[in-house]
């Protein structure tokens, strides 16, 4: 079989379909980046460079707008996100270019116009698309500031004490702190008695326990048991016991009543003190001081569309890379470009024109009305088909979803 026999028997509808290298980033895991103190242009070379092996000459990012040192560190995540929560957040989006290089092309709706086509020779078909249309007109953004406010948290068992005091009293001084490392900080100190000194037997000068002092830098806390002595208690019933012994017993030949009964008395108190011990145990309670970011946020309002609906529709962002009032305002007013662009969507097919990339502006008549109209490209497929032998079924296409802008 010739050549031109085999060439003619084989199949043309096979279809491939390319990307590029995009679609492995999602693939690329990140178990963690450095705490990045630096600008996003900078941030994204490392990232690309380190996890998703871009070379530096590779990679042609802009300077972005309204840029400034990012302070943010990313965990347990994958090339992609990192790579969007950057462009997005400054307004951006990542694109490989034809020569395989890295950049960002600006979300914005009056960059200048790449390309024009007069008239409706290149455009084939032309129809309006609301796929990712909503009402949204209100949109708020919130974030953390870079500066911490100091909190007190709910309030939790620290330490739970427990011993043993006796007759010989005194005051049991105990220093606790609020952890181990003796760096903890807590507040509002309390003690909860689950038994106290005060059940001592010989209820003798009182008795009792007591936060005293608490350290002025909030690391520790001192309590204070206080027991009775009872050592002059206990000297004064000996001696009364001697003199009671030397006076019944001294010379004497029997034991009178009183004497024995004193004796008895006196020899049970002397047993009673020196059997006198109190348990105690407490747990100390305490509120521990911690620190917060605060909350900042910005919103922005499409006041036309609040209007024509009569009602506010919101959508509540979360942007942890916005730390400013200011740029909450930027990420907010970036969002609600999006979603009122979102409703001027368009989708229609040319000719193929490869300088044609998505973020261009292009510009092409209404196919009704003849207005030119701008139109952002957000999503490009190029396809090509090869025609059949001896047909005319070829084609070079570009399929194009975009915002209309004007």
């Amino acid at each position: 079989m010739s050549w031109h026999e085999n060439l003619s028997t084989m199949s043309w509808h096979s279809t491939v379909r390319a990307e590029d290298k995009r679609c492995l980033w999602e693939a690329l895991d990140v178990p963690a980046t450095p705490y990045y103190t630096t600008s996003p242009e900078e941030i994204l070379k490392s990232i690309l460079t380190t996890f998703a092996g871009e070379l530096l000459a590779g990679i042609d990012l802009p300077a972005f707008n309204a840029s400034y040192a990012v302070n943010h560190q990313w965990m347990d995540t994958t090339v992609k996100k990192v790579v969007e929560d950057l462009c997005y957040r400054f307004g951006y989006f990542p694109m490989v270019r034809q020569d395989d290089s890295v950049t960002g092309r600006r979300i914005y709706d009056s960059n200048p116009v790449n390309h024009v086509y007069a008239d409706l020779t290149k455009v084939l078909s032309f129809t309006p698309d609301d796929s990712y249309s909503d009402f949204t007109n209100r949109v708020t953004v919130e974030g953390e500031s870079r500066e911490s406010v100091e909190v007190l948290q709910k309030e939790e068992r620290i330490e739970t004490l427990s011993g043993t005091v006796g007759w010989w009293g005194g005051k049991k001084v105990i220093r606790v702190y609020y952890s181990e490392d003796q760096n903890r900080a807590c507040r509002n100190p309390r003690i909860e008695i689950s038994q106290s000194v005060s059940s001592f037997n010989f209820k003798i000068g009182g008795g009792g326990e007591s936060i005293t002092a608490i350290d002025p830098n909030d690391k520790w806390v001192e309590i204070t048991i206080d027991v009775p002595n009872l050592v002059p208690v206990l000297m004064g019933a000996l001696v009364a016991l001697i003199v009671t012994a030397i006076a019944c017993y001294g010379g004497l030949p029997y034991v009178t009543y009183p004497c024995f009964i004193a004796y008895t008395l006196e020899l049970n108190v002397i047993l009673y003190i020196i059997s006198s011990i109190a348990s105690y145990q407490y747990s100390l309670y305490a509120r521990p001081v911690g620190k917060e970011k605060m909350k900042v946020q910005s919103a922005a309002d499409d006041l036309d569309a609040q209007g024509a609906l009569g009602r506010v529709v919101a959508k509540r962002i979360e942007d942890p890379l916005a730390v400013t009032v200011g740029q909450c305002a930027e990420v907010a007013s970036q969002e609600l470009m999006v979603a009122r662009l979102q409703r001027r969507r368009v989708r229609f097919v040319k000719v193929a024109h490869l300088q044609d990339e998505e973020g261009d502006t292009i510009q092409v008549p209404h196919p009704y009305t003849g207005v030119s109209l701008k139109v952002f490209v957000t999503d490009l497929t190029r396809k090509f088909r090869f025609p059949a032998p001896g047909e005319e079924d070829g084609y070079f296409l570009d399929e194009i979803e975009g915002w209309v802008l004007s």
